[in-house]
């Protein structure tokens, strides 16, 4: 993060190649990077964290620096009724993982999750409370 606003999101753009000397990936120091379609975007932003401590989230592999900006955008949002993680239990936080990813995932990963956390991770809640959290579907 730069500069002492907590407020806003970092967006910026790395890859996975390697010097060719070190075998250390180059990250965001890769000379191909403008090149199009080389690398991915990544956001960092602050926010509370279940300790109660600002911390920094970092999240990477979108298409666009504008996807990289509004998932960014969308974890700040989150944040504006309180701490993001306050009161969360891992159902509810599974939950809501589950419906920020859904739109990323392909639909086979995400209904394979979805079910996962509904039968192995939150198994009290059962088909009929997956329901009520889900909205009805």
């Amino acid at each position: 993060m730069t500069g002492r606003d907590d407020t806003h999101c970092v967006v910026y753009k790395r890859c996975g190649c390697s010097d060719e000397v070190s075998g250390r990936r180059l990250g965001g120091r890769c000379g191909r990077l403008a090149e199009v379609g080389h690398g991915s975007w990544y956001f960092a932003v602050q926010v509370v964290g279940a300790s109660g401590r600002r911390e920094r989230v970092r999240h990477g592999g979108f298409a666009s620096a504008e996807a990289a900006r509004c998932a960014g955008g969308e974890l700040l949002a989150a944040e504006v009724d309180g701490p993001f993680f306050a009161g969360y239990t891992v159902g509810q936080w599974l939950r809501y993982w589950l419906s920020v990813v859904e739109g990323r995932l392909r639909p086979t990963t995400h209904r394979a999750y979805r079910d996962h956390v509904r039968l192995h991770l939150v198994p009290f809640l059962g088909r009929s409370g997956w329901r009520s959290c889900r909205g009805g579907t």
